[in-house]
């Protein structure tokens, strides 16, 4: 009797098909790499923005100094409040006057010029009919706590 060797062959058996979960551990690398250079690029950016976005309102303060006192320090003053409602929550700033609004710049810029320094006069000079002779220590002090707060 003649054997058919060819007969005896058994088909072939195929693996099973890759599975999609759980990724191999390169793609974690790569979701773990990605998610940590979003972060931080958006990092560097808030930081890169917030930088400028200071030296722009430390320009505008300098700017300010130029114009006459009484309306330097009623724009000063218009100026401080829309900073700290940007930085701040509206509902914590806009409803802040007088030694309410210097204490709060105080504690938000850790320092003590605003209620009992030259800062004393963003909440009287900008109500008063006499124009404060000296500002420069005034405009050095909100130029501090913007690059303190921002």
């Amino acid at each position: 009797m003649f054997l058919d060797p060819l007969a005896q062959l058994r088909d072939v058996i195929l693996p099973p098909d890759p599975v999609f979960w759980p990724p191999a551990f390169g793609w974690w690398l790569l979701l773990i790499g990605s998610i940590a250079a979003l972060v931080g690029a958006v990092y560097l950016v808030r930081l890169v923005y917030w930088r400028l976005h200071r030296k722009s309102l430390v320009k505008e303060i300098d700017e300010l100094a130029c114009l006459q006192p009484q309306q330097a320090v009623v724009e000063l003053s218009v100026l401080m409040r829309r900073i700290a409602i940007t930085k701040f929550s509206r509902n914590t700033v806009a409803g802040l006057s007088g030694d309410a609004w210097l204490e709060f710049l105080d504690e938000s810029g850790g320092t003590d010029q605003f209620t009992r320094g030259p800062g004393q006069l963003l909440a009287s000079a900008p109500y008063s009919d006499k124009a404060p002779s000296q500002l420069t220590p005034l405009f050095e002090v909100c130029r501090n706590w913007v690059k303190i707060v921002s």
